[in-house]
Formats: structure tokens, C-alpha cells, sequence
């Protein structure tokens, strides 16, 4: 069966990293709080202190429904370590919100959600715009039949998340509390 076009397939790259590791190209440093910052732009205010457990989600993708459906599927992959191929199941679900942020938060909610409550992991996501908000379709599997790589995801943190656009596609973040 052919694939979705909006199927995560890991065609786009996808990074999850330590909170506080932080990968920038800076060139402006606050001298009392060391915060870098890019070319022209003032240096920004110190992070807000973060458990040392706690993931910086990043996906991006040409489309917002791919970037979203990334970065979830990357909310996955952050404890999941290999497992079936084939998935169990298919579940849908529908998140509405009026900002692209407040969208990709309740995603990740939902995936979380499905993991804790549920005892099912996306295998593969799809997604698909509605008029207000996204369609998700996922691939799931019994959290029982997953190696687990990692610390389970707890919730989605309030601030830090940016889902926006960018000159060569769409780009989000998130912190996940684990």
C-alpha cells in the first residue's frame, strides 16, 4: 500500500536533544548570563531553569501538516527503540486550536495521551488539514512490544513551543516534560 504524502517515513530530518544542550550559531554573548543570540539580534534573557531530563523536540518539512506529524513521530522515537514494523492498529483523532502552536501542543498531548493511557505508540502519522485544525492517523503498536530507549514522556511544557514557517518550509519546537 502506497504511503500517505503526509506519512513520516523519516524523509525530513528530525533532531531531539537534551534541553540544555543547545546548537546555535552564535555571534552575540551577554556578558553576564553568557546567552548567545544570531548576527544583529540582541542576546536573549537566560533560560528559565529546566529538569535535566527534559527533551527539545525540533522537526521541520515543507508543509505544516508534515512538520507536525514529525514532531510527534519524533515524541515517539525519544523512548521508543525499535519495534514492529507493521502496526496493530489504526487510530484517528482530530485536534482543533487557533494558533499553529496551540495545534502542535495538543498533538503531542494526544500522542502522550495514547502512550500513558492507552499503552499504544505511533508507528507511523499522518496528517491532514481540516478547516480547523488537523486530522491525525497513527499507526500504533502495544507499548509491551516496544525496546525502550529512553524516559517515557510525561507532558508538553507550556512555553517554548514555536511552530512557524520559514523561508524554506515549516519549522516547530517543543520542550516534553519527562
Amino acid at each position: 500500500m502506497e504511503a500517505p504524502v503526509f506519512a513520516v517515513r523519516r524523509t525530513h530530518p528530525v533532531r531531539v536533544v537534551p534541553h540544555d544542550r543547545r546548537h546555535t550559531h552564535a555571534r552575540t554573548v551577554n556578558a553576564r548570563t553568557s546567552a548567545v543570540a544570531a548576527p544583529g539580534r540582541p542576546a536573549p534573557r537566560p533560560p528559565r531553569a529546566v529538569h535535566a531530563g527534559d527533551l527539545r523536540l525540533e522537526a521541520w518539512a515543507h508543509t505544516r501538516e508534515a512538520c507536525i506529524a514529525e514532531a510527534a513521530s519524533a515524541l515517539a522515537g525519544s523512548f521508543a527503540g525499535p519495534g514492529p514494523l507493521m502496526p496493530e492498529g489504526v487510530t484517528s483523532f482530530e485536534v482543533s486550536a487557533v494558533t499553529d502552536e496551540e495545534l502542535l501542543r495538543a498533538v503531542l498531548l494526544r500522542v502522550i495521551e495514547g502512550i500513558l493511557v492507552g499503552g499504544r505508540v505511533p508507528v507511523w502519522i499522518e496528517a491532514t488539514a481540516t478547516h480547523t485544525g488537523l486530522r491525525m492517523r497513527c499507526g500504533t503498536a502495544e507499548t509491551a512490544q516496544i525496546v525502550r530507549v529512553g524516559a517515557v514522556p510525561r507532558s508538553v511544557a507550556p512555553q517554548g513551543i514555536r511552530c512557524e514557517r520559514t523561508p524554506v518550509g515549516w519549522r516547530c519546537r517543543a520542550r516534553i516534560d519527562v
